[in-house]
C-alpha cells in the first residue's frame, strides 16, 4: 500500500498492484474519481499529527 493525497485534502491508502483505494481508517474509498499524488513522509506525518 502506498500513501496518497488527494486534491492536497485527504490522506488515503492505494494498493500498488490492484489500485484499490482506502481511506486511512480502512474503510473503502467511495469518493468518486479524484486526482492523487504521492505522498512523501513529511505529508504523511502532517496528516496523522506525528512530528
Amino acid at each position: 500500500m502506498n500513501y496518497v493525497v488527494e486534491a492536497e485534502k485527504k490522506l488515503i491508502l492505494e494498493c500498488d498492484t490492484c489500485g484499490r483505494a482506502l481511506n486511512i481508517d480502512g474503510t473503502e474509498w467511495s469518493d468518486g474519481v479524484a486526482i492523487i499524488h504521492p505522498a512523501n513522509e513529511t505529508i504523511v506525518n502532517t496528516f496523522l499529527g506525528a512530528n
